[in-house]
């Protein structure tokens, strides 16, 4: 809940700094909330680290994803946040194998270890964003272009007086030109017109990449089972519980937990992707805690008496899920950000948007071996042209 307070007022006012500013900033903030905790101070001072550390989560988790987005060719943008997601997953299993190796440990010890691992963590940050370069687009805004084209060279590995970074540079000038023109950006503009659907799209991936109930089974596993009685010598519909945990976090991690992500940073358009993004993980991190904190009542005996039933409310969410996918997520793979602005613009169906991206391509495809062809017969008539002149 700290990061949601974060993420609505800092997310702007963080846009001042860049990229760079704000996740060297982020990591200060995150390592300050560790180290408040780490000492067991009385609570006042921990709540107030637990309060740092949300701010500091907060801005990474819309910073990040952004970054990448901005810095990577069309073809590599999936790929990149997809890799993001899979670091998270591994400081999820990086936490409980701290966890479980300390468990022994005498009094807040078994704790305070966990908690001050944090603190690498917070420099690894730190050191990555004093090493890496600012976001081109950032650098566009504020009118460096050599800066910017030496950031695009060495973030996507080109030749900076290459074609390719040539047509970089052009496209995202065009979007800093796009948004110079069209004044400062409101908040309402997330809801009107082709952004409407964007944000929804963002909205309710976050949403639903919760509500499947990724965070009750990591949050609440080891309670539950233990409340269904698994244990050694259990019965076979015990352990198959186990097993239908298991399978279903194996199976998540690779499409919700990586895809939904992937999703979340995608279809904002440059103008409002701050806003866009930070509206987004407001949504998330709120799924996040409510999940987190109904569902113990849901389950627990004194309250909702669900127990193992709860399964069914995941069930139901998951086909909920896997309907909406199905009608309102369109196909980005693949898509420049031009291309994508083009398809919300549009207003192309989610169903049909696959195929229309393949005709999108499969058109450049052919104005491209129009124009070589072209460009070749010309030179041929040159020649041509040119021969006459020769014997005379």
């Amino acid at each position: 809940m700290f990061s949601f307070r974060q993420l609505t007022i800092y997310g702007m006012v963080f846009a001042s700094v860049g990229r760079k500013g704000t996740l060297i900033i982020s990591a200060i903030i995150y390592g300050a909330g560790v180290a408040l905790q780490v000492p067991a101070p009385p609570a006042g001072v921990f709540v107030l680290g637990r309060i740092l550390l949300g701010m500091g989560l907060g801005l990474i988790s819309v910073t990040s994803p952004m970054y990448l987005v901005e810095s990577s060719r069309p073809t590599t943008r999936g790929r990149f946040i997809a890799l993001y997601t899979q670091l998270l997953t591994c400081g999820n299993v990086i936490a409980c194998g701290i966890s479980l190796g300390t468990r022994n440990l005498a009094g807040a010890n078994s704790w305070r270890v966990t908690v001050g691992f944090q603190l690498f963590l917070a420099l690894v940050i730190f050191l990555g964003a004093l090493i890496a370069p600012e976001s081109p687009v950032i650098l566009m805004k504020a009118n460096k272009h050599d800066e910017a084209r030496q950031a695009l060279a060495s973030l996507r590995n080109i030749d900076p007086n290459s074609e390719e970074m040539t047509e970089s540079i052009d496209e995202i000038a065009r979007w800093v030109q796009e948004q110079s023109t069209s004044g400062e950006v409101h908040l309402s503009e997330c809801f009107k017109g082709p952004d409407l659907r964007r944000q929804l799209l963002g909205i309710c991936i976050a949403f639903f990449t919760i509500a499947t109930g990724i965070t009750f089974w990591f949050g609440s596993g080891t309670t539950f089972f233990e409340a269904a009685g698994v244990a050694p010598g259990s019965r076979v519909d015990q352990f198959a519980l186990v097993a239908g945990a298991v399978i279903f976090i194996a199976a998540y991690a690779p499409s919700w937990g990586t895809i939904g992500w992937i999703v979340m940073t995608e279809p904002y358009s440059q103008r409002l992707r701050l806003l866009q993004s930070t509206i987004t993980m407001v949504v998330y991190w709120t799924s996040t805690w409510a999940v987190g904190f109904i569902t113990p009542y849901m389950v627990d005996a004194t309250a909702g008496d669900l127990g193992v039933k709860v399964c069914y409310v995941w069930l139901v969410m998951i086909i909920l899920s896997v309907l909406w996918a199905y009608f309102y997520v369109p196909e980005l793979a693949g898509l420049s950000v031009a291309e994508t602005d083009l398809l919300f613009e549009t207003g192309i169906p989610a169903r049909k948007s696959a195929s229309w991206g393949a005709s999108l391509r499969s058109n450049a495809r052919d104005i491209e071996e129009s124009t070589s062809i072209v460009l070749t017969v010309g030179e041929k008539g040159v020649k041509t042209d040119e021969a006459p002149y020769a014997h005379t």
